[in-house]
């Protein structure tokens, strides 16, 4: 104590020398805060050790999903996206033209491809039972119903259907769309093959990827001003009415990452801004003092900028839910400075003046610091936690918390006006007299909602999943509707594999499509062995293939009469009857170089990637909950150890069972940092354990609350319970440790009002974060307003009660002489 009440005489004496001090560290933090980025990739906010997370890492590295662009184009209701397609081509010609994007996907093989490649090899593609079905074909009655069904298209009055007819009379890359389609390996791709349509054929997808990675806000912004600049271009190019009808949306990476960071910047603007000012004019009114509006937020706000400020040195980019601390430092931290000044208005009540009474601080000032120091003792046991993102919470909070201690402690001192103010100080000796009469009533009632709190708050859902860390932007809604519009970034787990050959990656694809048809038929597979069959498979089809020379003379023969017979005019077929040698060519074979050499390459890069010396492939599995994830990881360990499986289901299902546990050991880890130090302080166990008593009894009914309101918790939600842990133990820690020096009555009446406007300062600045958009500050805000109210009223009514009910032996030995 004989410290603290040097600091606070030595701030007083030389308050120009602190209050230059504290303005020259907040001018450099400042300057420091400007140059600091947001990091907006959700991934980075997981833990680093994940399995199923480094697997992902790996397929993104490789396959570039999340750096992908979604452009979206929608025609007006009633009409059909294809009646605007030299609007969409000509749009796409000049995106191909921008140096910041690197490559565009428009659904189908560009100019340069050969589809002849796979017109003769469809039976390879087929595989070896289909293609025995597809051979039969050239039988003379199935032939002849198969040059039927052909007929009955052309009643169709399109042109591409004549053309499908003309190269595939016998129906054999019918079958192949069908299997193509059952996969769902080359996307939705329409008969006229005008790219990726929606079903209701108003909408069109375009795929690019930028030159880039997202989360870079300088290349975003500039990216977004060329693609206005080739949206104008192009309408005025055309300028037909549906082209200026047209309306194009983007989605992807990029997009989400530059709303993000706007939506943060301003959020974490206003946030703070609103927060500070209704804090501000709370304090007003409670304690009609000018002084405390104009510098009752001083000392937090540096210890805010501060904490950035260091954290930002530490690391190059902070997570986006760090941008929530401001608001939420200000309600932990500036209850300090309010018990400080409800200490100050009591002594100058005494008759002292402002220097007298700025000496008989120490008290309060030793029970502020203590608050402080363990407010940050709880928050910095989040680094126990595995996840990057709860660890940068916890060091953000943590440092502005031992940062707002002392600033604090020695520029209330040094802030204070020369003259003492002349106003009696709060009390609450009415509900200190209500607590004593009722005290056995309280603690009855306390202990009946505390045991039937245990069963509801154990039903409390906890909702982990990846997506509620995503903000909710118009790019990220328009993402989640490509998922059902266009099949993009569908659920599914995806079974990463490297090599640095690419045939046993195709073995271990095609066993563990079997495998999961055994185990689980209902779960569909997409890999890249549907595009590149195995060896095996291939030879397997030659040997069908490997018919006598006569044979094929003789089908022609028969297709050419059996055409006529049917209706067809001669020589509506040469182009497949020339084609017919190269079909049933056993010697002819599909490979990954072929795909490329031939321009198809697009058509299997989002199942197999080559780089670096090695193949990388990855195979698509739809699932549907913990189950089907559990089978698709059963059914890889079974083919190879070293394939991978990973995808959002997967990680939300890793991150659901080892987070609580985590959480669990970051919990107990800093109640006991909160209870030594506390320990440190009152020298008695029991004493300690009292005031950790109003947090503990919050806790658990806020849990029940939050179950009852029907509210799940997620990630950063959960963040709230260590903002708990820190303001109700300062509410603990202040009125036992004024109780141990006074009379409890007395005690009871000087805190708890400090411990009121404490409370209503954390609801403004942290409940100003329940209209984030941004779901794990809303979450955050949420889950601390509905602790605070359940804290407050164990604070303020059940501990007061419970002290009144065991008797101090602290109080009895300090009034000995």
């Amino acid at each position: 104590m004989t410290i603290i009440r040097a600091l606070l005489v030595f701030a007083r004496r030389r308050r120009w020398l602190v209050i230059g001090s504290t303005a020259a560290f907040a001018a450099v933090a400042a300057v420091a805060c400007t140059r600091i980025s947001f990091e907006t990739d959700v991934l980075n906010l997981l833990p680093r050790d994940s399995a199923a997370l480094s697997g992902f890492h790996r397929y993104l590295s490789e396959f570039g999903e999340i750096n992908h662009l979604y452009i979206v184009f929608t025609a007006p209701e009633g009409r059909n996206i294809e009646d605007a397609g030299d609007f969409v081509d000509s749009f796409t010609e000049k995106l191909r033209s921008l140096g910041e994007i690197s490559d565009v996907d428009t659904g189908f093989a560009d100019a340069r491809a050969d589809w002849s490649y796979l017109q003769d090899r469809v039976f390879v593609l087929l595989g070896p039972d289909l293609a025995r079905h597809a051979l039969d074909r050239f039988e003379p009655e199935p032939m002849r119903e198969a040059l039927r069904r052909s007929r009955d298209l052309l009643t169709a009055p399109s042109e591409d259907v004549k053309n499908l007819v003309k190269i595939d009379p016998l129906g054999f890359f019918t079958l192949l769309r069908e299997r193509f389609a059952a996969e769902q390996a080359f996307g939705k791709l329409t008969e006229s093959g005008r790219g990726y349509i929606s079903d209701d054929g108003r909408s069109r997808l375009i795929v690019a990827t930028p030159s880039r990675p997202p989360f870079d806000g300088a290349f975003c912004k500039l990216l977004f001003e060329r693609l206005a600049d080739v949206e104008r271009e192009a309408r005025v190019a055309l300028n037909p009415p549906d082209a200026e009808r047209v309306e194009i949306a983007y989605a992807g990476g990029h997009r989400i990452a530059l709303e993000t960071e706007s939506i943060i910047r301003r959020e974490a603007t206003w946030n703070s801004i609103t927060s500070v000012a209704a804090i501000l004019l709370l304090l007003l009114i409670v304690f009609r003092s000018a002084w405390l509006f104009v510098v009752g937020a001083i000392p937090m706000a540096v210890a805010t900028l501060g904490s950035i400020a260091i954290n930002g040195m530490i690391q190059d980019r902070l997570s986006a839910a760090a941008t929530g601390t401001s608001a939420l430092l200000f309600g932990l931290g500036i209850d300090g400075l309010v018990l400080m000044y409800v200490h100050y208005l009591e002594a100058c009540a005494s008759g002292d003046n402002t220097d007298a009474a700025i000496g008989r601080l120490t008290d309060a000032g030793t029970s502020m610091l203590l608050g402080c120091f363990t407010t940050a003792a709880t928050f910095f046991a989040l680094t126990w936690i595995d996840m990057p993102g709860l660890q940068e919470l916890g060091r953000l909070v943590g440092v502005g918390m031992l940062l707002g201690g002392p600033l604090t402690l020695v520029l209330v001192p040094a802030l204070l006006p020369a003259r003492a103010p002349r106003r009696p100080p709060l009390s609450a000796a009415g509900l200190a007299s209500f607590v004593h009469r009722r005290r056995r009533l309280i603690l009855a009632a306390a202990a009946l909602l505390t045991v039937a709190a245990v069963p509801v708050a154990r039903g409390l859902n906890l909702d982990l999943r990846l997506q509620r860390l995503q903000p909710d932007t118009p790019a990220v809604r328009l993402h989640r509707e490509l998922q059902t519009r266009f099949g993009v970034d569908r659920d599914v787990a995806i079974v990463v594999a490297q090599e640095r050959e690419l045939e046993p990656l195709l073995r271990h694809d095609r066993r563990l499509a079997a495998a999961l048809g055994t185990g689980a038929p209902a779960l569909r597979h997409t890999g890249p062995s549907v595009v590149l069959p195995p060896d095996a498979e291939q030879a397997a089809v030659a040997e069908l293939l490997a018919l006598p020379g006569s044979t094929i003379p003789a089908l022609e023969t028969r297709l050419r009469t059996l055409a006529v017979d049917e209706g067809f005019r001669p020589g509506t077929f040469d182009e497949f009857i020339t084609r017919i040698p190269r079909m049933l060519d056993p010697a002819l074979r599909l490979s990954y170089q072929g795909y490329v050499d031939h321009g198809l390459d697009p058509l299997v890069s989002r199942l197999v990637s080559r780089g670096h010396g090695v193949f990388t492939t990855a195979a698509f599995v739809e699932v549907n909950g913990a189950a089907d994830v559990s089978r698709v990881k059963a059914a890889a360990a079974a083919v190879s150890p070293s394939l991978a499986v990973t995808g959002l289901p997967v990680i939300n299902l890793e991150l659901a069972q080892r987070f609580p546990r985590q959480f669990a050991i970051a919990l107990v880890a800093g109640t006991v940092a909160v209870f030594l130090l506390m320990f440190a302080t009152f020298k008695r166990a029991g004493t300690a354990l009292f005031a950790l008593a109003p947090m503990l009894i919050g806790l658990l009914w806020a849990a029940a609350a939050m179950r009852l309101l029907g509210i799940s918790v997620d990630v950063f939600g959960i963040f709230a319970v260590l903002t708990l842990i820190g303001i109700g133990v300062d509410y603990g820690i202040h009125l036992v440790h004024r109780a141990r020096t006074d009379d409890l009555e007395s005690a009871i009446a000087r805190i708890v009002p400090a411990n009121l406007v404490a409370a209503g300062i954390a609801l403004l600045g942290c409940g100003s974060l329940v209209t984030s958009s941004y779901p794990p500050l809303r979450s955050l805000g949420v889950l601390t307003v509905v602790g605070l109210v359940t804290c407050l009223i164990a604070a303020v009514i059940v501990l007061p009660a419970m002290l009144m009910s065991v008797p101090s032996r602290d109080r009895e030995r300090s009034a000995k002489p």
